[in-house]
């Protein structure tokens, strides 16, 4: 078990050596997102990719059964993440990979230590209009009923770090309940439950299936903690790329970004084939995938919420310089909302 507080800085993220290594921050990538020529579909350019590891990759693998990529002349290798994603950006700069799905929080995280990526384009976004599943949960019989009541808790999450963690900081302070007074702790995320409801902890901070199960088993939500009610729309994950390969390979990333776009709406138009997706390559539950609400994919980058994020980063301690979305997070070319 690791206990922390609520002022951990984002630590670890494996940059000092890229750092070394010679890489320049650069600006980003100038190239229009139709930009350069067409790719040769009978002479492909092969690019490794990173998916998350949870969620949201459905229409990547959708897209390529669809020969959406191998259209735009793309032979893809996806390789799933590890569910931590500040490992990406060095992944990235080091030309491992070409292309990653990414947080919001660890590229605002990464771009704050002059590390050269941008994001490219939204996965998915925050929607207010589908309910939240994930937030802080409290067991049955808690004396816990508001936000103001979690002073003084212990708060057992699977993730130290990123939105739910900024999300339900900004909603203790909207309440407020000193950050300092919060306890964290960090456990696997099928050990959180048990950990409420043996006493370990006051509260949960969790996602998806874990959440759905606590709540069949009567936990209770505290509404006010979900990304929707302090950074509503707020990107949830996006495409990313190094400075340096945006720069270099413009037509690449242009067709990359067209097959992409094409396999979010073939997503959209398609649920039951995300539902297939699901089954095939997630461990979640049948029952949760078969009646999940799936949100929407695309969208712009709303840039006012975005840097509403990174400005709580920066509140928070998570980073120690401020960040312009705008300028130094967002690539050129990207869709601004």
């Amino acid at each position: 078990m690791i206990r922390t507080r609520t002022t951990l800085s984002l630590v670890g993220l494996a940059i000092a050596g890229l750092m070394i290594g010679g890489c320049s921050s650069g600006g980003g990538g100038t190239s229009p997102s139709g930009g350069g020529e067409a790719l040769d579909p009978d002479n492909p350019v092969t690019i490794d990719v990173v998916r998350s590891a949870g969620g949201q990759f459905e229409p990547l693998m959708l897209g390529i059964e669809q020969g959406f990529f191998e259209e735009e002349g793309l032979e893809i290798n996806v390789t799933a993440g590890t569910g931590n994603p500040v490992t990406l950006a060095p992944q990235l700069v080091s030309g491992q990979i070409q292309f990653a799905m990414i947080d919001s929080a660890s590229p605002i995280a990464a771009v704050s230590q002059g590390v050269p990526i941008k994001m490219l384009s939204v996965i998915q976004n925050d929607d207010p209009d589908i309910m939240s599943s994930a937030g802080i949960l409290v067991p049955p019989d808690s004396d816990i009923t508001t936000v103001a009541d979690l002073e003084g808790a212990t708060i057992a999450t699977g993730q130290l770090a990123g939105l739910p963690v900024i999300a339900t900081n900004l909603a203790l302070e909207k309440a407020g309940v000193p950050l300092e007074s919060i306890e964290w702790v960090q456990l696997t995320p099928d050990a959180l439950a048990e950990a409420a409801t043996s006493g370990q902890a006051d509260a949960i901070l969790t996602f998806a299936a874990f959440f759905q199960g606590a709540i069949q088993n009567g936990f209770t939500f505290l509404e006010d903690t979900a990304a929707s009610a302090s950074i509503p729309r707020v990107t949830q994950v996006a495409w990313a790329a190094s400075d340096k390969y945006i720069a270099e390979s413009p037509e690449v990333v242009a067709a990359f970004l067209r097959a992409n776009q094409k396999a979010q709406d073939y997503a959209d138009a398609n649920p039951d084939e995300v539902r297939r997706i699901d089954k095939e390559l997630t461990k979640l539950p049948e029952a949760y995938i078969d009646n999940r609400e799936i949100q929407p994919f695309s969208g712009p980058f709303h840039v006012d919420i975005m840097q509403q994020m990174a400005d709580a980063m920066l509140a928070q301690d998570f980073i120690d310089t401020a960040v312009n979305v705008d300028e130094q997070l967002l690539w050129s070319e990207a869709e601004r909302g």
